[in-house]
């Protein structure tokens, strides 16, 4: 389903919204639920990003770890002796950190179903300036060239012969100090590239802007809307 972007927005905004006051597990549920759902109807593939993002994964699962050995708020649920192991405010808060994080995703994943000029015209409806709304589209645009800058420098030194997991800990450390400064001073270099060609086509030049593409809220999009604003009352108040 083709939906507006201002639609987008607006259901990801009441979305994570609701992921951020919500502490109930139940409720948290309901809202991963909801955005599977949203995402669905986009045909954003949620699975198969998930299965790219396995060292990600990696890290929540570390975060949501140590959220159930370090937090011991609330009655205990494995006792070792007077030492209490797991408690359920842990237990709680690590369940807590993992929804919120696959609502996140999926919601940056619906965002991301959207070409970056819809987005900005979208911002720019909402009254957003549009120098902002070009910066943010921008800066998101950027985040898949840093990931293409690191697996570039990677693949290189494995073809020089380099075996990252063969390296001690404490170089491994010393390693991506060294490989992750030219990265980020050659992701700065596009960025200088980027605003030079933007003064070169007289960007900000005008104080009013045109544009060829006109966005029209359609019934499906009112819809949503209807029924996000319901849901967002509804889990707000119980």
């Amino acid at each position: 389903m083709e939906l507006d972007p201002r639609t987008k927005l607006i259901l990801v905004c009441t979305l994570t919204t609701l992921a951020v006051i919500k502490t109930d597990i139940l409720y948290l549920l309901i809202i991963v639920f909801l955005a599977f759902i949203l995402a669905l109807l986009v045909k954003y593939n949620f699975i198969r990003y998930l299965r790219k993002m396995k060292r990600l994964m990696l890290s929540f699962l570390i975060i949501f770890l140590i959220q159930i050995l370090f937090n011991k708020t609330g009655e205990p649920l494995i006792e070792i002796g007077n030492f209490v192991l797991i408690a359920s405010g842990g237990l709680n808060s690590g369940f807590q950190f993992i929804l919120r994080m696959l609502i996140i995703i999926m919601c940056g994943g619906i965002l991301s179903t959207t070409n970056s000029r819809k987005m900005i015209q979208g911002l720019i409806l909402l009254k957003l300036p549009y120098e902002l709304a070009f910066m943010v589209t921008t800066s998101i645009s950027f985040i898949p060239l840093l990931s293409e800058e690191i697996q570039d420098t990677l693949i290189a030194l494995k073809l020089k012969g380099v075996n990252i997991k063969k390296i001690p800990l404490g170089k491994k450390v010393s390693t991506f100090t060294y490989l992750f400064f030219p990265i980020i001073m050659n992701t700065i270099e596009k960025s200088k590239e980027l605003s030079i060609s933007l003064e070169l086509r007289g960007f900000r030049q005008s104080s009013k802007r045109t544009s060829r593409m006109i966005l029209k809220i359609q019934p499906k999009d009112i819809t949503l809307i209807g029924i996000s604003s319901v849901i967002f009352i509804t889990l707000l108040f119980i």
